[in-house]
């Protein structure tokens, strides 16, 4: 051991009152509490992720269907009544116009605000995930470094 190094631990054993091969089970014993709190953080950060980016997908999904709802709702308010009241072309209107109740009831009260919501969710998980990556790198390149 480097004479500087023994230095440093026996100052820091004495200031927590205990022995140098106590002081130096303890800093060993605590890389590897640390070490494993990242890499639980990090696993957890990567869930908080993905879920996430699914209720972005889902959120996004749920404006496209309420953007289509009300492109069908236009293109059946342009059919002229003589052609809409033929009994084919009504049946479809039906049809139509129960996928439109559908597509409103999946996309909820506000689709665009859902889609935001879930999008700067998304950024947040992300920078978090970022986050407690770089730790993860730091504390791999240098693992006497005790980050918590």
């Amino acid at each position: 051991m480097q004479p500087e190094l023994k230095e440093q631990l026996e100052a820091a054993a004495r200031e927590s009152g205990r022995s140098l091969n106590s002081e130096l089970i303890s800093r060993l014993e605590q890389s590897f509490v640390t070490s494993n709190n990242i890499i639980t953080e990090s696993f957890l950060s990567r869930i908080e992720f993905d879920i996430a980016d699914k209720a972005t997908e889902l959120a996004n999904a749920k404006l496209l269907a309420a953007e289509l709802a009300c492109g069908i709702a236009i293109a059946i308010s342009a059919i002229p009544k003589e052609i809409a009241s033929t009994p084919k072309v009504a049946n479809t209107i039906r049809d139509l116009e129960e996928s439109i109740a559908a597509a409103h009831e999946f996309s909820g009260d506000d689709p665009s605000a859902a889609a935001n919501k879930a999008h700067e969710r998304w950024l947040s998980a992300n920078e978090k995930l970022k986050d407690t990556a770089a730790r993860l790198e730091a504390r791999r390149k240098n693992p006497t470094t005790s980050s918590k």
